[in-house]
């Protein structure tokens, strides 16, 4: 556990802004992992990622914040098979697809309403889900307005967080 958490943290220090999918995928499975430690289990992860996806860039640390809203909100009172799935593919060949899913409970239309209108908000002040707002901020800045993260969600059947970037657009 401590290894990992020391990797967490050493990576969000000295890598580059830029890293490869198969970095940040690496550092999101040690944080799963910290997390099924944790809940011993009840808590289980996937990822599925095709190998020539690994090599491509992103920037960093767009996909720890969600995994970490999935543990600690979506499967927060799930007791059993709470499940994060992470599924990457490619989209007509130009759009880098990423789905963070968990199996947890879910929100109710309203719920999903306001973390839709918090992620685009323009006073930060006033916003709840500040990290997804920051890693829709990063996404909007570094790649352009067709691009971003939205989330879908259903009382107890769960949440997904999709992430549109594109697939060969370097960023400075």
């Amino acid at each position: 556990m401590l290894y990992s958490m020391v990797t967490l943290f050493r990576s969000q220090l000295k890598e580059a802004d830029v890293i490869t999918l198969g970095q940040e995928l690496d550092y999101c499975k040690q944080y799963m992992e910290l997390f099924e430690y944790r809940y011993q289990g009840s808590f289980s992860s996937k990822v599925s990622c095709p190998v020539e996806l690994l090599s491509k860039p992103i920037i960093k640390f767009v996909l720890q914040p969600i995994v970490e809203n999935a543990v600690s909100h979506g499967l927060e009172n799930i007791e059993e098979h709470g499940q994060v799935l992470l599924n990457i593919y490619v989209q007509d060949d130009t759009c880098l697809c990423i789905d963070i899913s968990d199996n947890g409970i879910g929100m109710t239309e309203e719920e999903l309403a306001r973390v839709r209108k918090n992620i685009s908000e323009k006073d930060t002040s006033r916003t709840q889900s500040i990290g997804l707002y920051n890693i829709n901020q990063r996404i909007l800045l570094c790649y352009g307005p067709e691009y971003s993260l939205n989330v879908s969600s259903e009382r107890d059947k769960g949440t997904t967080v999709s992430l549109r970037l594109p697939l060969n657009k370097l960023t400075e």
